[in-house]
């Protein structure tokens, strides 16, 4: 995480190593077009059911969203299974207190958008912008001709932002 996050989210991630016996929360997007969304739902459940994981996992044709709970290890298992499909896909895993529950079920479907954003926006994947190295993000975070939005809604941004972030106060992405 870069020296710009604000320090309750860059805490709350700090580890060395993690505890696998511990409970933690797993957040994860990818973009990637999928063919056949039913299909990657069940796998999904299936694999969420055999591991005891809890949560919601939101699957669309534009790709796959997902905020997971459970013991670090079957968290661990569940990024090396799922990166069998979504290559490359940038895990945050952020470690669960004894008696914090994150979750009280499993919520896997399928949805017109991976983002609920209540748009009709339709994505390409063409021409996009360039991908930053979190080294080079960070530069451009630095320069004062930079100005960062964080398009996270106001409960997200309260947890955690990039420092000197403009927060546009949103309840939902679709305002």
């Amino acid at each position: 995480m870069c020296d710009s996050c604000s320090s309750k989210s860059s805490a709350r991630n700090q580890s060395s190593k993690p505890n696998l016996d511990s409970s933690a929360v797993l957040l994860y997007y990818k973009y990637k077009n999928i063919d056949d969304v039913a299909e990657v739902v069940q796998e999904q459940l299936q694999l969420c059911k055999k591991l005891d994981l809890t949560g919601r996992i939101r699957i669309s044709k534009e790709g796959i969203n997902g905020t997971l709970a459970g013991l670090r290890a079957k968290l661990n298992i569940y990024t090396a299974e799922t990166s069998k499909t979504f290559e490359n896909v940038d895990w945050k895993f952020s470690p669960l207190s004894e008696n914090e529950t994150a979750f009280d079920g499993l919520h896997v479907k399928a949805v017109s958008c991976i983002v609920g954003n209540s748009t009709n926006v339709t994505y390409s994947f063409e021409g996009t912008g360039m991908h930053l190295s979190p080294e080079d993000f960070h530069k451009k975070a630095q320069q004062d001709d930079t100005i960062l939005i964080d398009v996270r809604n106001s409960y997200e941004f309260a947890i955690g932002h990039f420092e000197n972030a403009v927060n546009p106060s949103t309840r939902c992405f679709s305002r």
